[in-house]
């Protein structure tokens, strides 16, 4: 039996494992998509050090995976459905497989904000795809970092795009002065009433009655941190924040990091540095140094 599984291959899930693994632990990491995560998504990352020209996310991404074939760490890509406790062992579930551990790491990030207006259309997204931009009409509804980076990224495929907020925008200052000189459409204080179908476009209808008419939406609405999936941990289980960048729950040997605790500290930094702090926090609680 393996002493962790970590759930989550983003960065913070990634790190948790290599940190375990170089410990002398045995590491089983559970992943229902892509390792990265949310990284992948990232156009451009300009504050991990090490990199000061900055490095695209994906490619960082890819980066981060080869540690985890270097330290010869067990990846499952599946989505694990649910973690209870048996006795001394923490069991994760997925698939048709119960596997029990001694420890669990929970890195699943953070959860996105479901929006609050009426949505039928085929044609929304809640990412970047991985077809041809090039000479059409995408918006992107929201007015973060992660609307301007994806505006950005959606210029560089060659896309007419338009970023909505529903106030002021809230990306980085200078995402903002980018967008505008790369041709970004960029609307304040809309609030959206529908977004529907029309003639095969995407059209969004605000409160006011305005229409627009697009081929493709993206939304970027935020997400929410502490969130975790219905019936993911058992019933009544707590989750004890700390100030050590992890958190525990009153389920003895699980414990959250990354995104999913983070907050509005949503960066990549920080989910390295919450993974790794959560694997020191578990091998402390398996007894110690190895």
């Amino acid at each position: 039996m393996k002493d962790v599984a970590v759930i989550g291959g983003g960065p913070a899930g990634i790190c948790a494992a290599v940190q375990l693994s170089r410990m002398g632990r045995g590491v089983t990491l559970f992943e229902g998509s892509r390792l990265g995560g949310q990284l992948n998504t990232a156009r451009w990352v300009e504050n991990y050090p090490g990199f000061p020209e900055g490095i695209s996310g994906k490619e960082l991404a890819a980066l981060m995976a080869k540690h985890l074939e270097k330290n010869e760490i067990s990846v499952i890509m599946q989505d694990v459905k649910g973690i209870t406790r048996e006795g001394e062992n923490i069991h994760i579930r997925y698939g048709d497989i119960v596997e029990p551990f001694f420890s669990t790491i929970v890195a699943i990030g953070a959860r996105k904000r479901s929006p609050d207006f009426f949505v039928s259309s085929k044609n929304v997204h809640n990412d970047i795809l991985d077809i041809d931009y090039f000479g059409i009409d995408v918006a992107l509804i929201g007015g973060g970092e992660s609307a301007f980076d994806r505006a950005l990224n959606l210029k560089e495929r060659g896309a007419r795009v338009t970023v909505i907020a529903r106030s002021k925008f809230k990306g980085l200052r200078l995402l903002q002065e980018r967008a505008m000189r790369a041709g970004v459409k960029m609307l304040k204080n809309i609030h959206i009433s529908s977004i529907t179908d029309r003639d095969g476009k995407v059209n969004i209808t605000t409160l006011d009655g305005e229409e627009m008419t697009f081929h493709k939406t993206i939304l970027c609405l935020g997400k929410n941190s502490w969130q975790l999936p219905e019936n993911f941990l058992p019933k009544n289980t707590d989750i004890l924040k700390t100030e050590k960048g992890f958190a525990r729950t009153s389920l003895n040997g699980v414990f959250l990091c990354g995104d999913l605790i983070a907050g509005k500290n949503r960066q990549t930094a920080f989910a390295v540095g919450s993974g790794i702090a959560a694997a020191i926090e578990v091998n402390e609680f398996l007894g110690g140094t190895r």
